[in-house]
């Protein structure tokens, strides 16, 4: 990729666009999410968006995070959709899309996120347009990464609003002892995606990964000493792990 300075752009007003309702961050520009949570879990054993984390499910924990900086957020359901589905019951502003071809793999689920977002936003007003309601780009996101901070989300929608037509990434700025060591400089999520490149993961066939895609560049970044923006819970292992290292109550040994 070819990461260019995120102060080089000029910044758009902040009435230009829907802002946060979260009182903690008043003044940050609202952008929508696609959440994916079609996955199957085989390394977990088990559905691992309903394991519990602080008394609620995972997949529930991680969309009500989003939901303090995103507006409005798509959950793409495939395995155990219905089980999920109702994990996600009565979340403010959540939309529902099935991926009935999950087992295909994540870019099925990234694209039919998009055309779901696509098609909700299409009654709202032109996209890109700069006005109310028609921002030019989504943040896209993964349910098994719970433990993102809303300030860091924040943080992003203001640096995407900077310059709405190019892919920003979080990246991971510290250098960690130990078995983490050598992960300085990777890129996290959630990952801003501009709507003129929707077309083009719209084309991408089977074998291709979204991020790939989205990886070559040329993309901005946001630099954190967060590591939640790499932190995704894969196996029984990291969920405990991952739990104790927040502080978060779950159902481990």
């Amino acid at each position: 990729g070819d990461p260019r300075d995120l102060h080089s752009f000029p910044t758009r007003r902040s009435s230009d666009l829907c802002m946060g309702s979260d009182p903690r961050f008043p003044h940050f520009p609202r952008f929508p999410c696609v959440v994916l949570a079609a996955g199957s879990a085989s390394r977990m054993g088990r559905q691992k968006l309903l394991l519990p984390l602080d008394g609620q499910p995972m997949a529930r924990k991680t969309i009500i995070t989003l939901g303090k900086a995103f507006s409005p957020l798509v959950a793409v359901l495939g395995s155990d959709a219905a089980l999920v589905e109702a994990a996600l019951d009565g979340i403010p502003g959540l939309l529902i899309a099935r991926n009935a071809a999950w087992e295909g793999g994540m870019l099925g689920s990234y694209q039919t996120g998009l055309k779901a977002l696509e098609s909700f936003l299409v009654g709202r007003g032109p996209r890109g347009s700069g006005g109310e309601g028609s921002p030019g780009g989504c943040f896209v996101h993964h349910a098994d990464m719970p433990f993102v901070n809303p300030a860091i989300l924040a943080s992003l929608c203001l640096a995407a609003a900077e310059d709405q037509d190019s892919i920003l990434f979080p990246r991971y700025a510290g250098t960690p002892p130990g078995p983490d060591a050598g992960e300085e400089g990777r890129l996290g999520h959630p990952v801003y995606v501009p709507w003129r490149l929707v077309p083009d993961i719209l084309a991408l066939g089977k074998g291709c990964r979204a991020k790939d895609f989205l990886a070559a560049g040329p993309y901005r970044v946001l630099d954190t000493l967060d590591r939640a923006i790499l932190d995704d819970i894969d196996t029984p292992q990291a969920y405990a792990a991952l739990c104790r290292a927040y502080g978060c109550e779950g159902e481990y040994e």
